[in-house]
Formats: C-alpha cells, sequence, structure tokens
C-alpha cells in the first residue's frame, strides 16, 4: 500500500498572485493551489517545502512564511465521510 498521508503547505507572500500561483503549480508533485484571504494553500503529495519556497522567489515576491500540515488517515477519514469540510 502506498503514501496513504497527504500534505500540504500554507504561504504567505507579497507580489503578483498570478505569477506565483502559475510557478507553483509547475512544481512537481503539486496537486492543487488556491487562494484565500491572502494566503496560498498548496495541496502536494509529498515534502516538497523547499521547491515550493524556490518557485516562488524564482518569480521575486517575498515569502512572508511557508507552514506544513501532514493529514493522517484519521483526518482524511473525518474529512471525507464526516462531512468534516472545515476540519484543521
Amino acid at each position: 500500500m502506498g503514501n496513504t498521508n497527504k500534505r500540504s503547505d500554507d504561504a504567505a507572500i507579497q507580489a503578483g498572485p498570478d505569477a506565483v500561483v502559475s510557478s507553483i503549480r509547475k512544481v512537481n508533485g503539486v496537486n492543487s493551489v488556491s487562494e484565500s484571504n491572502g494566503m496560498l494553500h498548496i495541496e502536494c503529495s509529498h515534502d516538497i517545502t523547499s521547491d515550493i519556497a524556490a518557485a516562488v522567489i524564482s518569480t521575486g515576491a517575498q515569502m512572508m512564511s511557508l507552514n506544513m500540515k501532514q493529514y493522517g488517515l484519521d483526518d482524511i477519514y473525518y474529512r471525507y465521510f464526516e462531512g468534516g469540510v472545515n476540519h484543521e
């Protein structure tokens, strides 16, 4: 059985978001990128924190923070089977 964990990174940046999002989406392992309240939420298949940071910096953006959250099986089960969409 493969790796069942899911990871996500949240990045606070100061730059034009379109160029940054485009650069992040090109990183191997990124599953999705979304923006909310000035933060980018990046879902990825494995730990690519340094690659995400390099992608952001390559656009000339200033990265304010980068935080990683790892979701275990309990988190995934709760979200998809118990309806916990906002579960963190």
